[in-house]
């Protein structure tokens, strides 16, 4: 009877189950469904505020004015490469710096293909020489709104013991106005201050402008302020001392001269000038044109005797010798420059006047001495590779081309190529043969010695042919030839010959 009635039970209810199990259930109504998707929203944003409470309870505690952790990790990463030579960059509380280790070396050779005696003055004449030209040591760069260039150079000889190159300091207040202090090349023409001895076309800079002898500055030691407006006109202006000195110097004798009379001698290289040399440069860039022009003026008063300007070949020969000076010193330069692909031209003019007051043996004037000269320099870059195109140091001579026009011969910047140059220039220096003591005076006859009461002037004319090969951006070779006309053949470079040969020859490396 139990099993019986289990088994009905059963059964009924697997009767009454039948219908609901052949039955969908009923779909939800979009209410429905939109307040199951508020309530899983609901639920998500209690578990990130839960995670974020928890994350924040966890957080070190920093203290006033200390930055995270993260951000000091980001500032201090440093970063080392090259790009227009070796540099380290990175931040250093807060502020952007760089630094670039710099170094260079010239080795020279010269060769002048003549007698070896001046016969005329008896007196030895330029020897074939290997010389070290340059060699710095030093290092550049920036911190925040500051630039800095710090080099030194043991070639170079110079009254205070202290063999400095570039070494000065600027503050770059904006583009249009910047403050520069320390040691570097007075702004006055386009070859010796505009474009780094590294960048020269030739082996040597024009005979009228020079290496720091002729009416472009060497090294001195000032202040100039600097800017560029609208990245098209940029100028400089400041003073300098007029010799290579931190300290004036003392008068002193300058050479030995008879009893109560000027010397005869050169008088040494010390600043007997309470004055500074004034200098100042301006240069207008067309964007885009490759056309450049600019114009520079120097005035110093020289109150103690100093030497005048000694005019040398490309070859360093002196075809006129220091003349004694005293008083006002006017220089004036204007140059203009046209780069286009592979081709350059550029020229220069230069004019200096100087006084003689009290030069003489007699402690009287003597005239005033003049020197200018011009100088036209052209370039074609016949093999490189082309711009835009990637040249690695690693890889000389690297998708170079021959005769392309897609080669681009920089300005005043690392080059890679292969290059053909011409230069023609002239300089001369003469006095201005004015009359100084008066009507009825005996005409005195032309002197060369640094005291002479009428100088006896002189001139040279030269035409330079160069090949420059640049197999990578950071090495240089040069080769010049010189052929020189100078107008008083007793003063020539070549004995008995006005006309004289020179080859120069440069190997440069530097980073």
């Amino acid at each position: 009877m139990r099993r019986f009635l289990g088994a009905a039970l059963a059964a009924l209810a697997v009767f009454m189950a039948r219908p609901a199990l052949g039955q969908e259930p009923a779909p939800k109504t979009d209410a429905e469904r939109l307040a199951d998707l508020e309530k899983k929203l609901a639920d998500q944003q209690k578990e990130i505020d839960a995670l974020q409470k928890d994350k924040a309870a966890k957080k070190p505690e920093e203290k006033p004015g200390e930055k995270p952790a993260t951000e000091d990790k980001r500032e201090d990463k440093t970063e080392i490469g090259w790009k227009d030579g070796f540099f380290i960059k990175g931040k250093l509380g807060g502020s952007d710096y760089e630094i670039r280790p710099r170094a260079r070396i010239q080795l020279d050779y010269r060769a002048f293909p003549h007698a070896a005696v001046n016969d005329a003055f008896n007196q030895p004449v330029k020897q074939d020489q290997f010389l070290i030209r340059r060699a710095r040591v030093g290092f550049g760069g920036k911190f925040n709104v500051f630039t800095f260039e710090l080099d030194v150079d043991p070639t170079r000889n110079v009254p205070t013991g202290l063999p400095l190159g570039d070494f000065w300091f600027q503050w770059n207040v904006q583009d249009e106005f910047k403050i520069r202090f320390g040691h570097y090349k007075c702004p006055f023409d386009l070859e010796d201050f505009a474009t780094s001895d590294l960048y020269l076309p030739c082996v040597e800079r024009p005979m009228i402008t020079g290496s720091g002898n002729q009416l472009a500055p060497d090294y001195l030691p000032g202040v100039h302020v600097t800017g560029q407006v609208n990245k098209m006109v940029t100028y400089w202006l400041g003073v300098s001392n007029q010799t290579d000195s931190n300290a004036f110097g003392t008068a002193g004798t300058p050479g030995a001269g008879a009893a109560g009379k000027a010397p005869t001698n050169p008088p040494p290289a010390s600043n007997i000038s309470g004055d500074p040399l004034t200098s100042t440069r301006i240069e207008l860039t067309i964007p885009d044109s490759g056309f450049y022009v600019g114009g520079g003026a120097i005035w110093a008063n020289r109150a103690g005797l100093q030497n005048g300007f000694a005019m040398t070949t490309p070859g360093q020969f002196t075809w006129m010798s220091p003349i004694f000076v005293r008083g006002w010193d006017q220089r004036y330069e204007f140059d203009v420059a046209f780069y286009k692909g592979p081709f350059f031209i550029q020229g220069v003019f230069a004019y200096a006047s100087q006084e003689r007051w009290r030069v003489l043996d007699d402690h009287s004037n003597g005239t005033g001495l003049v020197t200018q000269g011009w100088a036209i320099t052209a370039g074609f870059m016949f093999a490189g590779p082309p711009k835009g195109v990637t040249h690695p140091v690693s890889e000389p001579f690297k998708d170079w081309q021959v005769g392309s026009f897609d080669i681009e011969r920089k300005k005043s910047a690392r080059n890679v190529g292969a290059e053909l140059i011409v230069r023609i220039e002239e300089a001369q220096q003469d006095d201005t043969h004015g009359g100084r003591r008066g009507q009825g005076a005996v005409p005195a006859q032309p002197q060369t010695r640094g005291g002479a009461d009428i100088v006896r002037g002189n001139d040279c004319r030269a035409v330079t042919f160069g090949l420059n090969l640049y197999p990578i951006e950071n090495v240089k070779f040069m080769a010049d030839y010189v052929y020189l006309r100078i107008g008083d053949q007793n003063r020539s470079e070549k004995p008995h010959d006005r006309f004289a040969n020179e080859f120069l020859f440069r190997a440069q490396l530097e980073f």
